[in-house]
């Protein structure tokens, strides 16, 4: 049994993260086979490219909650941002059973607004307490107002 706090904080959120990128992966299996059938937007990458950009997303993003647990100060604002963190997971892991799976593109595409904002509101939380951590999810914030502007986008040209 680990009792180190800090490695237990470390397997929490990688096991965590993990869990959900299962679960969201689950929810892609037929993904390129879909993608592949859609009418998509200007500037829409090659179905691959998602399986090459989403673990990259999911370790940043892990790797941002670890120092923010380690490094900021605890408190209210603090449990906030780890709440915020792991609320924006299940939301991110439901969109792929609705976009892919029931085919409820417009549904989606409300589902990803709804998660960029959990997105940004996650950055802003991370920015109060430890700038570094924000830094690491830049990446993710542009790749889901992108996503928006995809799923948006192929709702319009799949109507």
């Amino acid at each position: 049994m680990l009792k180190n706090k800090k490695a237990k904080n470390i397997l929490w959120i990688v096991g965590g993260t993990l869990l959900f990128a299962v679960i969201a992966g689950l929810g892609s299996m037929k993904s390129a086979e879909v993608y592949a059938s859609l009418k998509l937007p200007p500037l829409s990458p090659p179905s691959w490219l998602y399986g090459v950009v989403w673990p990259v997303l999911y370790a940043l993003m892990a790797l941002a909650t670890i120092l923010l647990k380690q490094k900021a100060q605890s408190g209210p604002e603090k449990k906030d941002a780890i709440s915020t963190y792991w609320m924006q997971l299940i939301i991110n892991a439901i969109w792929p059973y609705l976009f892919f799976l029931l085919k409820v593109r417009f549904i989606s595409f409300v589902w990803l607004v709804i998660l960029l904002y959990f997105v940004i509101l996650l950055t802003i939380r991370y920015w109060k307490l430890y700038k570094p951590a924000s830094l690491l999810l830049i990446p993710y914030v542009l790749w889901t107002a992108f996503a928006v502007y995809l799923n948006y986008f192929t709702w319009l040209l799949n109507r």
